[in-house]
C-alpha cells in the first residue's frame, strides 16, 4: 500500500512473507551397525518417511520421525516514508518489523557463520541437530541466526549547486538494527546439537552505525569533466560485538547410548574443564578469529575511501 501524505512526501507499508515448502540438502542418518549414511533428498519427506532399507526413516522411543521437515518462515510488516524537498533534499526512512523462525538457517547457513555451501553443510548431517536435551523429543523450532526483530534506516542527501565549481552532494546514512540470536551448539557423537533449544544465549547488541559520503562533479572545459568523492564508512568508529562463540565444548563429543540422550540430559555433566570433552574457555565472548585480533567479532572499523574520476 503506499500513498501520498503531501505532493511531497509518500507513506509506504507492506506485509511480506516467505514461507519454505522443501529443502534440498544431504541427510545423514546412522544404521544399525552405527554407520553414517548419506543420501541427497527432502528433509522430512521421501525416504525420511518411507524407506523400503528402513534406514533413512528412523523415529524416536516415542514416535517422533528423527528426520524432521526443513522449516523457515519470514513475516515482516514495513513502513516507508520517502520525500524530496526544495529540490534540493531527498530523504527516506523505514522501519521493518520481523521474524524469521523455524529450525533450517538457509543454503548460506548462519548456524555455522553463513557458510555458503549449498545443500552439503552441516544442516540435517545427523538427525539429532534438531532435538535439544530437554527428553521432550520434539523437533526444535526456534528465531535463526539472522532473526533482527527491528531494523531502522534512515537516508538523507543534499545537492548543492556551485556554479562554475560544479555540484556538490552530501549523503548521510544511519541504521539502527536489532541483534541476532545466539544458540548454544554443544556436538553429540559427529554432529552440533542445540541442547538448550534456539536463542538461549539471548542476543548479540543493537547495532547502530552511521556512514557520510560526498561527492563533487565539476567541468573541465567543454568536453572534459571530473569527479571527486569521499565515503566514510562507520563514521563514529563503533565497534558493537556482533558474534559470540557459541559452542560450549571446545573438542571431542558427548557419545551417550542414544536412547538417554532422547531421554534428557544435562551437557554440563559431560563437558568440564578436565573431562574427555573440555569445556571452551571462549563460549560467550567475542568470537572472532583471536590469530587476528578478533576479526569478525566486532563491527567493521572506520573505513575512509577517497576516489577520483575523469570522463572524456
Amino acid at each position: 500500500m503506499s500513498r501520498a501524505i503531501t505532493n511531497r512526501t509518500t507513506f509506504t507499508a507492506r506485509y511480506v512473507r516467505k514461507d519454505l515448502l522443501k529443502a534440498i540438502e544431504d541427510i545423514g542418518v546412522l544404521d544399525k551397525d552405527e554407520n553414517e549414511q548419506y543420501v541427497i533428498g527432502n528433509p522430512g519427506f521421501g525416504l525420511t518417511r518411507k524407506d523400503p532399507g528402513k534406514v533413512y526413516d528412523g523415529k524416536t522411543p516415542n514416535g517422533t520421525f528423527l528426520v524432521p521437515e526443513a522449516v523457515r518462515q519470514y513475516d515482516a510488516v514495513e513502513f516507508r516514508l520517502d520525500g524530496k524537498y526544495f529540490d534540493k533534499i531527498l530523504g527516506n526512512m523505514s522501519y521493518t518489523w520481523s521474524r524469521l523462525y523455524g529450525n533450517y538457517s538457509g543454503s548460506a547457513n548462519s548456524d555455522e557463520s553463513g557458510r555458503s555451501d549449498p545443500g552439503v553443510s552441516r544442516a540435517f548431517d545427523l538427525p539429532y541437530y534438531y532435538f535439544d536435551a530437554s527428553g521432550s523429543q520434539k523437533n526444535v523450532l526456534g528465531p535463526l541466526g539472522t532473526d533482527r526483530p527491528h531494523t531502522l534506516k534512515a537516508f538523507l542527501s543534499y545537492d548543492q549547486k556551485m556554479g562554475k565549481a560544479g555540484t556538490g552532494t552530501f549523503g548521510l546514512n544511519q541504521i539502527a538494527w536489532s541483534g541476532t540470536p545466539d544458540s548454544t551448539s554443544v556436538v553429540y557423537l559427529s554432529a552440533p546439537t542445540f541442547p538448550f533449544g534456539r536463542g538461549d544465549m539471548g542476543r548479540t547488541p543493537t547495532l547502530t552505525q552511521t556512514d557520510l559520503s560526498y561527492f563533487h562533479n565539476f567541468k573541465i572545459g567543454e568536453r572534459m569533466g571530473a569527479r571527486f568523492d569521499v565515503n566514510i564508512v562507520n563514521l563514529f568508529n563503533q565497534a558493537t560485538t556482533i558474534a559470540r562463540t557459541t559452542q560450549l565444548n571446545r573438542a571431542g563429543a558427548i557419545t551417550i547410548d542414544p536412547v538417554d540422550f532422547f531421554k534428557g540430559y544435562d551437557p554440563r555433566r559431560f563437558v568440564t574443564p578436565t573431562s574427555s570433552v573440555p569445556y571452551n574457555p571462549i563460549y560467550n565472548l567475542p568470537g572472532g578469529n583471536y590469530r587476528t585480533g578478533g576479526t569478525g567479532a566486532y563491527q567493521a572499523p572506520r573505513n575512509i575511501r577517497l576516489g577520483l574520476r575523469f570522463t572524456f
